[in-house]
This record gives C-alpha cells, sequence and structure tokens, in this order.
C-alpha cells in the first residue's frame, strides 16, 4: 500500500497547472451558472417545480444537468488527460521499469480521477448552496428561503459518486490501454449521448439504471411511477460493485502488457 500512496501523490503532484485540475472547478461552476440563469428566465412568481423548491433546484435542474451531461463528459475528459501525461511522452515504459509494483501506478491513476470527480461535486454542492442564497435574495418568489438542506445535496452528492465509479473504472481502463486521445473521447461522447437518451426517456428507467452513463442520475432522480427507490439503490450497488470489478480488471489488463 505504500507504494500506492507514493504513486498518488505523484500524480496529484503533476496535476497543478493543469487542464484536468482546472476542469474539476471550472465544469461545475459552469453548471451552476446556467442553472441560475435557466432559473431566473422562469416567469416572475412561479416557484420551482417538486416536493419543495429547494428539491426543485436541486434534484429537477442541477442534479439532472450535471448527471445527464457534464459528469459523464467530465469523467471522460479526466481518464483522458491523466493518461495522455504519460502517453504524450511515452512515459509508461519509464514508470513500469521503477521498483513498485506496476498495479501501483494504475490505481494512482484512477484514484486520482476519482479526487478530481470528488473534486467538482464538492464544488458542485457547495456552490449550489450558495446559488440558492442567491437566487433567494434575487427573486424571492422562487421560495429558496434558508436554511440550506446541506444533507440532502451531500447526500447525493454521495449518490452520485458512487453511482459513477463504474464509468470512471471503464474509462480510465480504455484510456490508459489505447494511446490514441480519440478512443476514449469517442466512446465517451457515444456513450452520453446514448445515456441521454435514456436518462429522457420515461420508459428506460431498466436500463437507464444499467448503463454506466445513466447511473447517476438514476441514483438521484425522482422517484415516481417510472423510477422508484429500488432503482436508486440498483444504480449505487452496479456503480460500487462493477467499478471494482472493471478497476481489477483493467488493472491485470494493462500491467501484464509489456508496452502501453
Amino acid at each position: 500500500m505504500s507504494a500506492l500512496v507514493v504513486a498518488i501523490q505523484v500524480e496529484v503532484f503533476k496535476l497543478r497547472r493543469t487542464l484536468a485540475l482546472l476542469a474539476a472547478v471550472v465544469v461545475p461552476l459552469a453548471i451552476l451558472i446556467m442553472v441560475g440563469a435557466t432559473v431566473l428566465s422562469r416567469d416572475a412568481g412561479s416557484r420551482l417545480p417538486g416536493n419543495s423548491p429547494w428539491d426543485g433546484l436541486v434534484v429537477n435542474f442541477t442534479f439532472f444537468l450535471w448527471c445527464i451531461l457534464a459528469l459523464p463528459l467530465l469523467i471522460t475528459l479526466e481518464a483522458s488527460l491523466l493518461a495522455g501525461l504519460e502517453h504524450g511522452q511515452k512515459h509508461w515504459k519509464d514508470l513500469f521499469a521503477l521498483p513498485i509494483p506496476r498495479w501501483s501506478v494504475y490505481y494512482a491513476k484512477l484514484v486520482t480521477g476519482g479526487l478530481l470527480v470528488a473534486l467538482s461535486l464538492l464544488v458542485l454542492a457547495v456552490g449550489l448552496g450558495a446559488e440558492g442564497l442567491i437566487l433567494n435574495t434575487v427573486r424571492p418568489s422562487l421560495g429558496l428561503a434558508p436554511p440550506v438542506p446541506w444533507l440532502d445535496i451531500f447526500t447525493d452528492v454521495a449518490r452520485t459518486f458512487a453511482a459513477s465509479l463504474l464509468l470512471l473504472a471503464l474509462i480510465t481502463w480504455i484510456a490508459v490501454r489505447w494511446p490514441s486521445f480519440a478512443v476514449p473521447i469517442t466512446i465517451g461522447l457515444t456513450g452520453t449521448v446514448v445515456g441521454l437518451t435514456l436518462d429522457i426517456s420515461a420508459r428506460a428507467d431498466f436500463w437507464a439504471r444499467m448503463f454506466p452513463w445513466s447511473m447517476p442520475l438514476s441514483a438521484v432522480a425522482q422517484i415516481d411511477q417510472y423510477r422508484t427507490f429500488e432503482d436508486h439503490v440498483t444504480a449505487i450497488a452496479l456503480g460500487v460493485i462493477g467499478g471494482l470489478i472493471v478497476a481489477v480488471l483493467g488493472a491485470w489488463d494493462i500491467t501484464r502488457r509489456d508496452v502501453v
């Protein structure tokens, strides 16, 4: 485990002044700006749809847009950029020659990607609470009065992160396995489009909670006649268990090869 810790520290050190770190902060802020503009464009006096105004802002607006569009693309970008740090200069052979287990190098990439996703979710959560208070000041009719439901927000953050682990492990494997930047990007974009189709289809809930790109939204979606509490549990369980399985398979595949 000490080798893994050292490898992760090296990966985190390499993140300084990189697009990967910048994207983890800028992307959630961009989503919050889009949500704020959308909410303010509604008719004056109208309240947000949902069980409560805060629930509408958190789930119906922010996490819906985040899960169907921003998160899958962010994971694709982060995994591709992290792998590209080594592909660009052909450093994989040098890394695998170091006196540390090869699997620690691979898992360091995966864990670092997870840390970047967690950072983006933290920015989203804190920014969401602040945005609600700002919107309440600008337009009190929205009903976003304090207190901020921090517990609900961070519960949705935890669900989203857990359900996204399978996608993170899958894209990381692909990004490390193929040197071409276009391969993970193409697969990530294609999966996002398919996931978007499943997410907006009310009757595709079965496939949505099974498809890696759709699992995050299935984990936080409103419970109605099409999505139930069992759908939340299924998406989270598949995200965590599937992520662990794919992480093991990815490490086995990458470390058994002579050159990446």
